[in-house]
């Protein structure tokens, strides 16, 4: 993970201005870097961290791949992407 680590207090922020969802609560946090959470398709999905010491810690990066995973994109959003590209 890069050295540009986030808590997962910053890491919930973060979250939040990227949904426009309420924060999630710390052990929230915690429960989707160890247990993860059952993503649209099916599988089972977690939020990438470490822990240094009694904390742990995530990156922006693992935010946005774990935000991703959770809301991929519709077919209404492909095909918008395809008609652009003329396809």
């Amino acid at each position: 993970m890069p050295r540009n680590d986030l808590s997962l207090s910053q890491a919930a922020l973060l979250m939040q201005r990227l949904t426009g969802a309420p924060k999630p609560a710390p052990s929230t946090m915690n429960r989707w870097c160890e247990r993860g959470v059952t993503a649209p398709n099916g599988s089972r999905v977690k939020l990438a961290s470490r822990r240094r010491g009694r904390y742990r810690y995530t990156s922006e990066l693992a935010v946005r791949n774990f935000l991703q995973a959770m809301n991929p994109p519709s077919h209404e959003d492909a095909d918008a992407e395809l008609a652009a590209e003329g396809l």
